[in-house]
């Protein structure tokens, strides 16, 4: 599964859309959420960000280069491309994590901004959220056609903008319940974790029934 793993992270790195997007998505995001919001959840909001889009474009450069037709031709088993998936979630989010504390690190150096650039509660509740969300999307690429998963995935993507939305206040209380705070975070992260290997399971069987 690691070649499986680290060809996804080729593919990320040196496709030009991707370097496009992560150099241009972090000033959008500090424009849509305004200067009220930024300072203490903006870290989480572009590291969730980042992980969860670069997951998906994995699965978009594979449909575009036609690699996912390659790998099921060669004697690779469907279990073994579902599981590398699935740990890339892991790598998409170690990569967004530190993309986005050195560019929010350096927009603080240089504009004197309020941005956090780290922060390990903020680092936490990130994981939970992108747990959970790709949990709930990852299954559609795997068992539906790559439009529909598409347009669906939309409407996943657009529900976790609108947890930001909430407000600061809101979210304050999300992340003091005991899904977020038990344990310093440990019910969240096991309960994402559990939620992630259901989402295997179900992505293994769904892909193995497809043509």
């Amino acid at each position: 599964m690691g070649p499986l793993v680290m060809k996804d992270i080729r593919l990320i790195v040196s496709n030009r859309a991707t370097q496009i997007f992560l150099l241009l998505y972090i000033p959008f995001l500090l424009i849509i959420a305004g200067y009220d919001f930024r300072a203490e959840y903006m870290y989480l909001v572009v590291l969730v960000s980042g992980a969860y889009m670069i997951t998906i474009l994995s699965f978009s450069y594979e449909i575009g280069r036609k690699t996912n037709q390659l790998l099921l031709s060669l004697p690779v088993r469907r279990t073994d491309i579902v599981n590398a998936k699935y740990l890339f979630v892991f790598a998409a989010f170690i990569m967004s994590g530190v993309y986005s504390g050195i560019y929010i690190g350096l927009i603080k150096h240089f504009l004197d901004s309020q941005l956090i650039a780290f922060d390990l509660s903020m680092l936490r509740n990130a994981s939970i959220l992108t747990l959970l969300f790709v949990s709930l999307v990852l299954p559609l690429f795997f068992g539906l056609p790559h439009k529909i998963a598409n347009l669906l995935n939309v409407f996943v993507f657009v529900t976790l903008f609108q947890i930001f939305g909430m407000g600061v206040g809101t979210l304050e209380g999300i992340f003091a319940s005991p899904v977020f705070a038990g344990a310093g975070g440990l019910y969240g992260i096991s309960a994402g974790i559990l939620l992630l290997i259901i989402s295997r399971q179900l992505s293994s069987f769904l892909f193995a029934r497809r043509d």
